[in-house]
């Protein structure tokens, strides 16, 4: 059953529906009409569940009367500020801290179902991170023992719990009476580095850059050489690697306008009913990495609409960053509930072998068996866990749509969100995994990769290349020198080897220091080395230079140009390296 609503600009949800009804679920299309803050306000006892700590923290600066709980908050401070309310109880809560909530309403005899109305704002979260957020599950298992209750949400959401059909849920629909589409600008690249580079060169407007992946942020302040101007918003631990691993100061898990920098950052933890009231109009740029990390890949009818609706004064112009990856399948909700059914049927069978097994042996057996069966993940205390299928089919629907950019391209059109504007923009070759992600990659994998990318400029180089060039000179200067030098044929020819590469590079130099060079590349100071190696060693370099000596070169040859100790190596005789004498 569905209901609609109505809503002019300027108006609050508060003006046409005084009081959300309870077993809704409240689809209000675009945010900052006030769903929050109308149950706020509403005369009843509420507790209100949120994605996030921002959120309350952001609430609780408004509206004084708002019991705030989250990480921190103890159970004895939820019970005290109960008791200290002489108006109705407005709880605001994350999933996480739930718990809390009914342990101070046992202490108190407060029945818990049937005092409170309970809201689940941004119901979309339910699912988005159902795979790793339990609380979240425990939340709503509870959610449908409350007599009132509610959920909100500015984006569609498909909910295959049956509780909900069996509680006679209804949807409500708000609709604007007015133009509520965001301009976007989509641009499809093979370098996600160039492409935020690229903009920030040319932008002179604040920018705010909305990317789910600590690393992968903390990799483009460092390559781009922003570290001075700008800052990030992240959760609590990312903030410790901020601070800890990475010695970046400016990072927080809390927001306010006078952290921020010409550039900011933000995490997931600012995606969702975070109000970012700013006094400016920034630049926004949504960020997808397909081969970074999942957690940054966002869906256009969830994540990019609520980015978007978290700047309550408008923004100058929004950007959404992609690339794709055509090894990524494509299948669409029906293909996938197929797949989850048969899996479904088959835990079901396997089930009832295990019920019915006539020994000890046959019943641990199936046991074993259920948990290989796909379908044991959606099963939690013995019961389904429809929010982690609802997550599962959303995640694979959300992963095909970046196989390809024409369907990114499709979901935007499609979108009565969004007015599109599209860009396919192609670099030389992608540079990406080796700027952002390089760390991956062995050495050798790498360096084949940057002599493949060089090998595809052409002389004279344009600017483009010069700044492709200078951006890979800052990952691996060595190889960039080699590849210059060298050539791609000879690199290949020595197997991407680092000390056959060196000893090219000095043969190449001519500068009458080569049989030095040669050996200070071969022996280094502070090792030991046998006299067998030494004797190898040395008669490997002279050869290279057609060097006969009249005397058989003994391993003591090596005093000419290190200050050495005899020592042992693995039994045999050898010698240790000091320092340089030449």
């Amino acid at each position: 059953m569905k209901t609609q609503y109505k809503i002019n600009k300027g108006q609050y949800l508060r003006d046409i529906l005084p009081l959300i009804p309870s077993n809704t679920i409240l689809y209000k299309k675009i945010t900052g009409i006030g769903a929050t803050t109308a149950e706020i306000k509403a005369e009843r006892h509420s507790i209100i569940v949120v994605p996030n700590k921002p959120v309350i923290d952001s609430k609780c600066k408004k509206h004084k009367n708002i019991i705030g709980i989250y990480e921190g908050i103890s159970t004895n401070e939820v019970i005290n500020r109960l008791i200290a309310d002489t108006s109705f109880h407005k709880i605001m809560v994350t999933p996480e801290s739930y718990h809390k909530v009914k342990k101070a309403c046992q202490k108190l005899n407060i029945s818990l179902y049937s005092t409170f109305f309970m809201l689940c704002d941004e119901a979309h979260q339910y699912i988005d991170d159902a795979d790793f957020r339990p609380e979240m599950t425990e939340t709503m298992n509870d959610f449908f023992l409350f007599e009132n209750k509610a959920l909100v949400s500015a984006t569609p959401i498909e909910f295959s719990d049956p509780r909900f059909v069996s509680q006679g849920f209804v949807r409500i629909e708000i609709l604007p009476t007015y133009n509520y589409r965001y301009n976007i600008t989509a641009i499809h690249t093979n370098s996600i580095y160039m492409e935020i580079k690229n903009i920030l060169h040319t932008s002179t407007n604040e920018i705010c850059i909305f990317l789910n992946s600590v690393d992968m942020i903390h990799s483009l302040i460092e390559k781009l050489d922003i570290g001075n101007d700008c800052a990030v918003f992240c959760s609590e631990k990312g903030v410790r690697k901020f601070i800890g691993e990475y010695n970046f100061p400016n990072a927080y898990h809390s927001w306010c306008e006078d952290k921020m920098k010409r550039i900011s950052f933000f995490t997931s933890r600012f995606y969702n009913a975070f109000d970012l009231e700013l006094s400016y109009q920034p630049d926004v740029l949504l960020i997808t990495d397909v081969f970074a990390t999942h957690y940054t890949w966002l869906d256009v009818n969830t994540d990019c609409i609520q980015i978007l609706g978290r700047f309550r004064n408008g923004i100058n112009s929004a950007i959404h960053i992609f690339n794709t990856n055509r090894k990524i399948p494509n299948k669409d909700r029906d293909r996938i509930k197929w797949e989850l059914s048969a899996h479904r049927h088959c835990y079901e069978v396997m089930s009832t072998y295990y019920e019915n097994a006539a020994t000890k042996e046959a019943r641990f057996a199936f046991a074993e068996a259920l948990k290989s069966i796909p379908f044991s993940d959606y099963i939690s205390n013995g019961e389904i866990n429809y929010f982690k299928i609802d997550n599962k089919i959303h995640n694979i629907c959300v992963q095909s749509t970046y196989g390809d950019y024409n369907i990114i391209e499709s979901s935007y059109l499609k979108s009565d969100l969004f007015v599109l504007s599209f860009k396919n923009r192609i670099y030389p070759s992608d540079i990406d995994k080796l700027v952002i992600s390089h760390s991956k990659f062995t050495i050798r994998v790498k360096r084949a990769k940057i002599v493949n990318i060089l090998a595809q400029l052409k002389e004279p180089y344009s600017e483009t290349d010069i700044r492709i060039i200078t951006d890979i000179r800052a990952i691996d200067p060595f190889i960039v020198e080699a590849y210059m030098t060298l050539g791609k044929t000879v690199i290949e020819q020595l197997k991407y080897s680092e000390k056959k590469i060196k000893e090219a590079l000095i043969m190449n130099k001519r500068n009458g220091m080569e049989v030095i060079d040669l050996i200070k590349n071969s022996f280094k100071i502070g090792c030991r080395y046998s006299n067998k190696f030494i004797v190898q060693e040395l008669n490997r370099i002279y050869s290279k230079f057609d060097i006969y000596l009249s005397k058989k070169i003994r391993a003591n040859a090596i005093s000419q140009f290190f200050e050495v100790i005899p020592c042992k190596v693995k039994k045999e005789r050898g010698y240790y390296l000091i320092q340089d004498l030449v």
